[in-house]
Parts: structure tokens; sequence; C-alpha cells
């Protein structure tokens, strides 16, 4: 009997690679003169993709950005960008953005895609945090408790509620509130906001159970960066610029606490001295940095020697530095996710193998989708997918 060949039975192969990877960055380009009630709505929008933490507001007057902002602009390297308010018809402000941010992109075919018309929406699919990447219901099912409540918000535009919303972030969607509220387990109540104790009450109580606070301690990011000058209070008139400022200050991965308190809860010496022990109690070293966009220099001088009057001993011992926010600063140059999860290449993007999720398609708040774009290297800047423009005013 002649021999028989007989084939192999096939066996699967795994094969594991390790691969860097990165959030999609958005730059919303402002108009200082937007209404907030449009801003607060874009604002909403940041909340829901990862808290806001690799996402940037950059104020501009419609026909340029000052030249800070624009440096910072370009270190952020963003892979949207969007405009949030009308542009000055003749400002060319859109080919400035581009130019600055085209040398890190360095595939082939970003002219192609970088001339389509700036007024072409787009829907994006990056939305709501990452529960498929950051297991959040084993983390948290411990540590929430019946306590643990969501802030819920009038609709009022005041300096306070400005300050508010930038720093615990909201929602105005039924959806996207119904959806993180379930996904957190946790419940709406309304909270309302009558004086410097109060809204000091408002950061610390909710402070911890922000998206932006959430997604910070639980996402594994790397960073780097260089801060050239870094405010550790910003005292604002609710103007945009420091709004944004914070904003930036808050969703870095730098481990100095900063604070943002409205100016008029400056105006006495009972209020400046609970903002003061509240502000010491926050923040770990020796010196403040208070700075402002919207307050006069003198006011805040003012309001540095009435805080170590109320210091008292301590005043020597710490030190207290004022100055405008017309500054250079360096930021966040590298942000790095390493997670697992099941992913498919396409049209040269890693997507997780979770449903498309819109605004219209997020009844199932458990499932999540996250568009990451692929990287050469480890916190290597070329080679990223080109900038793309959105108008939001249409």
């Amino acid at each position: 009997m002649e021999p028989r060949l007989i084939k192999p039975t096939p066996t699967p192969e795994q094969r594991i690679a390790e691969i860097s990877l990165r959030p999609i960055r958005i730059a919303y380009v402002v108009n200082r003169d937007v209404e907030y009630s449009i801003l607060r709505q874009v604002i909403a929008y940041n909340t829901m993709l990862w808290g806001g933490k690799f996402n940037i507001f950059v104020p501009t007057d419609g026909k340029t950005i000052r030249e800070d902002w624009l440096i910072y602009l370009q270190q952020h390297d963003a892979d949207y960008v969007f405009f949030v308010g009308q542009l000055d018809a003749e400002s060319t402000l859109p080919e400035r953005i581009y130019e600055i941010l085209l040398p890190y992109n360095m595939f082939p075919w970003s002219e192609e895609i970088l001339s389509k018309p700036i007024q072409e929406p787009q829907p994006i699919s990056p939305l709501l945090i990452l529960s498929n990447l950051i297991d959040y219901e084993s983390t948290l099912h411990d540590s929430v408790n019946d306590s643990s409540l969501y802030l819920e918000y009038s609709l009022d535009d005041t300096v306070v509620q400005r300050c508010a919303e930038i720093q615990t972030g909201f929602y105005v969607d039924d959806k996207l509130r119904n959806s993180f509220t379930s996904i957190f387990n946790v419940e709406q109540i309304g909270f309302k906001v009558e004086g410097v104790d109060d809204y000091i009450g408002l950061v610390d109580k909710f402070d911890a159970w922000t998206p932006l606070r959430l997604t910070g301690d639980r996402l594994k990011t790397s960073y780097s960066g260089i801060h050239f000058v870094r405010p550790t209070l910003i005292v604002t008139d609710g103007s945009y610029d420091d709004l944004f400022l914070f904003h930036i200050l808050k969703s870095s991965s730098y481990n100095q606490p900063v604070s943002l308190c409205p100016v008029e809860y400056l105006q006495d010496d009972a209020s400046i001295s609970s903002v003061t022990e509240w502000f010491l109690e926050k923040r770990r070293g020796n010196s403040i940095f208070i700075s402002s966009s919207s307050v006069e220099l003198n006011l805040l001088e003012e309001l540095r020697s009435k805080m170590k009057a109320t210091l008292g001993d301590q005043a020597d011992k710490i030190q207290m530095e004022i100055k405008n926010c017309n500054f250079l600063f360096g930021m966040p140059s590298v942000y790095n996710a390493r997670q697992d999860g099941m992913i498919n290449l396409e049209d040269r993007r890693l997507v997780f193998s979770t449903p498309n999720l819109t605004f219209d398609s997020i009844d199932n708040s458990r499932h999540f989708i996250a568009e990451i774009i692929m990287s050469p290297g480890f916190g290597n800047k070329r080679g990223y997918l080109p900038s793309m423009f959105h108008d939001l005013n249409h």
C-alpha cells in the first residue's frame, strides 16, 4: 500500500503587536464675539470627547489669532479644526492655520484632502468617553455611592455659570446626559450658586466626578511638554481667553493644581479670605501665580495684597506673582494612550470594532466608537493623518 500524503490540520495563528495610539485631537477656533449660548453647546460636545482632555479652545477676533495662542495651536497639532462663530469675510485665518499644521502631515495626498471647502459639514464619530477602552464599570463600582451626584445647570449666562461649566463639564442634550448618568451610575440634581461659599462647595463636591477628571484618572497616557509659565489662580470676568486658558491647564497632565475664580467673588475681605484658604488647601508648593486676561493688573495687585494680609504669618513663606495672560507658553506636545482593544484598519485609521456612534444613535450607552490616528513611532508627530477643517456655523 502506497503511503499517502496527509495535509496537516490548519491551526489558528496568533499575532501580537504593540501599538502606539493617539486619540483624535480637536481644536475649536472660537470668535470672541460668538454668543455664549452657542459656545456652551460646543463645550457640552467637547465634554463627551474623553472629557475634553485632548482638545483645545483657541480665541480669535475673526481675523487673526494672537501669536502666543497660534504657537500653542501649532504645538497641539490638531487633527480637526472647528470654527465657532463667523470669520471676517477677508480673513485668511484658515489658510494660516493650514500652513502651520501642514509640516506635520507628510502623506502625499494631504493637499487633496485639505483642498475641500471649509464650509463642507462632515460628521465625526469619536463621541463619548471610551468605555470600550477603559473599564469604568469595574473601576468605579466600588467607589460610586449614593452621594455621588451629577450636576445639572440652569441655562443662565453669568460669569459664575461660565466658570462652573468649564470646570465640571455638562451636557445640554438629554441623550448625552442620560448616557453619562447611566455609565457612571450617578444621579442628577440641581445646584444653585448664590455666593463664594456655594461656588467653592460646587467645585469641591463635583470635581472628582467630572468627565475630565474621570478620564484623566483612568486613561493611561504619557506626557511631554515644557511650561514656561503656569498660572495657578486665574481670576476672570468670564472672558473666553480666561476660560480657554483654564481648560488648557486643567486638561494637561501636569500635576500642579489650577483654580478659576470669578472676580465678583473677590470684592470683600471675607470672600478673599474664603478663596485664599480654599486655594491653599488645593495646591502644593509655596508660590501663587495670579493671572487674568480680563482683569486689570492694578486690580490683581490689590487682590494679591489682600490675600497676603489674609495669610498673616504665612505670607512670608508664600511667593505671589501676578501677570496678564499675554505671554508665550509651552504646552503638551505628545499625548499617547496604550490600551487593548479589537481594531480594524480602515483607510489608514485604526477603528475600534464598536458600532458607529452619532448624536442620532446613542440610545445604547454601552457602545462607543473611537477613531485613532496611526503613528509611525511612539511620540513621533510626523506621519499623522492631515488636519481637517469643519465650520460649526452650518
